[in-house]
C-alpha cells in the first residue's frame, strides 16, 4: 500500500480513487433513510399506514412497481459497471500504475463473465429478501397494522430470520468469487466457469487455513470501519459522499485488497498476482 499510494501524487491517488470506486460501485455505503414517528404512540402509524393501503391499493401497487423497476435497473447496471471495475482496480494495484480507459476495454469479457454469475447471485439473494419479507407480511400483518407486537407477530419474525438464513450461502459465494476467482480470471482465464474450477482446485483441502483467512479478515474490515467512521466525523461527514470517501479512504481499500491478494499468491507459482511481468498480461 504503501508502495503504490506514496509518495503522494494527486492525479494517481484520484484515478486509483476512481477504480476503487467503480469496482466497488452499488456495494454497500449508501445513506440511511428514516420515517418520522406520527404515530403519536399506540400503533396510530401503523394503523394509518394499513388504512392508507387498503383504500389506495391500485396506487401503491403501480408507484411500487415502478420504483422497484427503477432500484432493479440501477442495481443491474452497477453490478455490471463494478463487475469489469474490479479488474481495473486489480491491474492498477498489481502494476502499481493508475489507468481508466486501457484496462477496462482489455477486460471486456472477463467483466461480462463476472457479471452473469454476479447477477445471478444477486437474483437469489433478492429472490430470499423477498421472501422473508412475504412470509413476515403474510403471518404478521394483522397485528403489526393495529399496532402490537403479539404472537403471530413473533412468528412471522422468526419465519423471515429462519429464510435471511439462506443469504449466508449466498454471501460466501459472493466473497470467494471476488477474492479467489477473479484474480484467478485476471491471471488464466476471462470466463467465471474456468475461473471456478481453478480455484476450486487449488483450495482444495485448505478450507481450514481460508476460514482463518476471512476471520482475520472481518477482524481487519472491523478495524477499517472503526477508521471509517472516524475520518467522516473528522470530515464533517465529507468522507461519506460518493466517490470522495473512497478518495479520502484509499490507503485502507488498497491495504483490505492487497492483503487478499497476497494470501491468494500463496495458492502457488502461477497465482502470483503482484508484480506479474507485463507479458503475462491477457491478451487485448
Amino acid at each position: 500500500m504503501l508502495r503504490v499510494l506514496f509518495p503522494f501524487e494527486l492525479s494517481k491517488w484520484l484515478t486509483l480513487g476512481l477504480s476503487a470506486w467503480i469496482a466497488h460501485l452499488g456495494e454497500g455505503g449508501g445513506g440511511t433513510f428514516s420515517i418520522p414517528d406520527t404515530s403519536g404512540g399506540r400503533g396510530r402509524g401503523f394503523s394509518q399506514l394499513s388504512e392508507f393501503v387498503r383504500d389506495n391499493l391500485g396506487l401503491v401497487v403501480a408507484v411500487g412497481s415502478v420504483v422497484f423497476a427503477l432500484a432493479l435497473a440501477l442495481g443491474v447496471a452497477a453490478l455490471w459497471v463494478s463487475s469489469r471495475g474490479k479488474f481495473v482496480f486489480l491491474d492498477n494495484i498489481a502494476h502499481d500504475r493508475a489507468l481508466i480507459e486501457e484496462p477496462w476495454r482489455r477486460f471486456r469479457a472477463h467483466g461480462n463473465s463476472l457479471f452473469q454469475a454476479r447477477l445471478v447471485l444477486s437474483l437469489l439473494a433478492l429472490a430470499v429478501v423477498l421472501s422473508a419479507a412475504a412470509a413476515f407480511g403474510l403471518i404478521a400483518w394483522d397485528e403489526i397494522s393495529a399496532g402490537v407486537f403479539d404472537r403471530r407477530a413473533l412468528i412471522g419474525t422468526l419465519v423471515a430470520i429462519v429464510i435471511l438464513l439462506l443469504t449466508i450461502p449466498l454471501t460466501a459465494a459472493e466473497a470467494l468469487l471476488e477474492d479467489f476467482v477473479v484474480p484467478t480470471m485476471y491471471l488464466h482465464e476471462p470466463e467465471v466457469r474456468d475461473g471456478i474450477a481453478r480455484s476450486r482446485a487449488a483450495l482444495a483441502g485448505q478450507w481450514a487455513t481460508v476460514l482463518a483467512f476471512y476471520m482475520l479478515r472481518i477482524a481487519l474490515s472491523v478495524g477499517a470501519a472503526m477508521i471509517a467512521f472516524v475520518v467522516t466525523c473528522l470530515t464533517c461527514c465529507i468522507a461519506s459522499l460518493p466517490f470522495i470517501g473512497t478518495v479520502v479512504l484509499l490507503p485502507v481499500i488498497v491495504f483490505l485488497r492487497c492483503y487478499v491478494w497476497f494470501f491468494y499468491e500463496q495458492l502457488g507459482p502461477e497465482f502470483q498476482l503482484i508484480g506479474v511481468s507485463e507479458h503475462d498480461l491477457p491478451a487485448p
